[in-house]
Formats: C-alpha cells, structure tokens, sequence
C-alpha cells in the first residue's frame, strides 16, 4: 500500500498539531507492505532531519511560498493529485481539516483537531473560519475516514453537522499521546531558567499559544486573588503570541503583576521540558480544546495540574487533575491556593498523573492511525 502524507499543512513552531503530526512520523513501523511519501516545506529542516534518519519514507519537497494559505490550496487541490495519480497513492492523509476535493480512486484519510472554527469563530481570523469550516463540511461528505483526537471532538462534529448515522462510520477517534520525558530531557540544560531568573525560584506555570481561548487572562487574575505570602511564586506563560493576545498584557499592567509574571515566548521542547520539570503546578484553564496536550506533558513529569471541565480535558485528565469552570476565576484561584496548601492533595495528585498518562502514547497513536489507512 503507497501512503502520502501532507506535512505541508504543519508550521514551522511545532507545537498542538506540530507535535502530533512529528510524532506520527516518529512513531510509524517500517514494514514491507507500505511505502510512506512525505510531501514537506523546504524551509522544515526539523522534519527534513526526521525523515531522511528513516530510510523508507520518500521525501517530496515544495518551495516554502506555500505556507501562505492560498498557495497551499492551489498546491492541496492542484498538484497533490498530480503526485497520487504518478505515484499511484492508495491513502492520502491530511494532517489538518483541509485535502484535496478532486474526486480520485484514492482513500482520503483528514485530521480534525478540534471544532473551534464553527464554536469560537471570533477566535480566529475571519478567512481561516470561512475557509476551515467549509472544509470540514465537506470531509463529511469526500472522506473516506475521519480521525478525531477525543471523543469530545466526535461529539462536537455529530452534534454541530447534524451528522448522519452512515456518515458517523467514517469517524474513528484516536488520541494524542504524550512523550516519556526521560526520552528528551537533559536536566544539564538549565539555560531557560538561568535566562528567565527561576533557577531558584518556585513557580506556577501555564504552556500554550497566547490567545483569547488559552484564557490566559483568567489565570493572571486567579494569580492576584492569592494570598500575598503565595507570590513568592512566580507565574511563568510558555508559547508564542497568537491572536488578539493584546489584552494579556494590559492584564498584567493592570493588576501590577510585571515583576511576578514571567514570558518566555516560544521555547524549543528540551526548554520547555526543563521549565515543566522544575515547575511546581500548571494551570490550562482553556475555554475549549480538541484534545489538550500541554495537560499531559505537565502530568508526565508528576505535576499537580489544574484544567477546565469542559470539552476534551477531563476525558485527558481524568481524575488526576483538579477540574473547574474556566469561566469562574474565582475557582481557578481556590484550586491554585488548594495546591499550595494541602500537602496531601498535593502527592496523590502526583501519583495520579503518572498513572493517567499510561493510557496515552504516541506509539497507540501510531498504531491506531496505520490501521485507520487500511480498515474501511
């Protein structure tokens, strides 16, 4: 079976679908029975470095002009079923909503991530939802399987599609999974805390894109509502500058928070890893969330993480973490000021995340997806 995958639709900063996309490739078996086409940006060297250690994938390089959307449509649409019809492709899997709508004797495999062009269009720009939302529409209807991260995604793409039992075949759920961390981390590699004064310092931590649905604003203001011995921890925000993250740090200037707040922007994975490991609790009260990987990383280093209740985060916390109303920061502040309190809800929250991330490995993923391309 000949197997494209379209790498081009992942940025450059891996990060959310960057990390699942990497780590399907990662985590693919060679076998005799498969031949693996990678189609990926010149400028990509991270997963140009990935494929060319794995000797069975056959790389495809494009120009990096087409990271702009409307280059990478005429390419999706265009020049992707030139490859399956000179390659003779039996899958073509799409790691992000969009595929190629041109009807061919090919199986059309989609990703989707999440629902949050059709729940929260205000959170992205007004062409990505008209042209996502569309999209999504029609893999309904042109694909062959559908992968969704969580059941809650599932449930968001029935319910909002109005999706019919037939159609509902196509859709297999298949979560994300999180690395080992002894796999990346080099705890000789202090330079992020040295960088950002924390080497000796406690801190509660958050990892995310700065944007309104991350809610990162919530978690500035549980920040302030503590008792003023707890801000002697500092809070640090890991992730690059969305969308609309202006009012984050009109937040922080309001509440006079600048020297208690840490930014880091974007950070490289051993980075972030040394930041999670030396954290004491993480907080990710997201308003919505396909799947929620952050969650996970913090959990596989043992730390007590707060989460919101809602969408894909309790499926992925599960009892292991504490869970609130993302819309109540009064409740964000109590689980916070639990944490640093209670020594015993402290361990067993410990405990509970070294056991919660057994059920999710980027290996399973893998696994599941190969077999996805195969099973009808």
């Amino acid at each position: 079976m000949k197997i494209l995958i379209d790498f081009t639709q992942i940025p450059l900063k891996k990060v959310g679908v960057g990390v699942y996309a990497m780590s399907l490739l990662r985590e693919i078996k060679n076998t005799e029975s498969d031949e693996y086409f990678v189609v990926v940006l010149r400028d990509d060297r991270e997963v140009a470095d990935l494929l060319r250690e794995r000797f069975f994938f056959k790389i495809i390089y494009l120009n990096k002009i087409f990271r702009k959307l409307i280059f990478r449509f005429l390419f999706e649409q265009i020049y992707i079923p030139i490859l399956i019809l000179k390659n003779r492709i039996n899958v073509v899997h799409s790691l992000h909503y969009s595929f190629p709508l041109l009807p061919m004797k090919v199986k059309k495999v989609v990703t989707l991530h999440d629902m949050t062009f059709f729940l929260y269009p205000n959170f992205h720009k007004k062409l990505n939802v008209f042209f996502f939302k569309n999209m999504i529409k029609a893999s309904m209807v042109f694909c062959d399987k559908i992968i969704c991260v969580s059941e809650a995604t599932k449930n968001d793409v029935i319910e909002i599609l109005k999706i019919k039992e037939s159609i509902r075949e196509k859709i297999a759920v298949i979560p994300l999974g999180v690395d080992e961390p002894e796999e990346f981390f080099d705890e000789k590699n202090p330079i992020i805390l040295l960088k950002n004064k924390l080497e000796k310092q406690k801190y509660i931590l958050f990892i995310g894109t700065i944007e309104p649905r991350k809610n990162i604003k919530s978690i500035i203001k549980a920040y302030s509502m503590l008792e003023k011995s707890y801000l002697d921890y500092k809070l640090v925000i890991v992730g690059r500058k969305g969308w609309h993250y202006d009012g984050v740090y009109e937040t922080v200037e309001e509440l006079g928070l600048g020297d208690k707040i840490v930014f880091t922007d974007f950070v490289t994975d051993k980075e972030k890893n040394v930041l999670l490991s030396n954290c004491y609790l993480f907080v990710y009260p997201s308003f919505y969330e396909g799947f929620g990987i952050p969650v996970l990383e913090a959990m596989s280093f043992g730390i007590p993480t707060i989460t919101s209740n809602i969408s894909s985060m309790p499926e992925v916390a599960g009892d292991a973490g504490i869970l609130i109303n993302p819309l109540k920061v009064e409740e964000v502040a109590n689980a916070m000021t639990l944490l640093l309190e209670d020594k015993s809800v402290y361990e067993d929250l410990k405990i509970k995340s070294l056991q919660q991330i057994k059920k999710f490995t980027w290996e399973k993923m893998a696994e599941s997806t190969v077999k996805a391309y195969s099973n009808n």
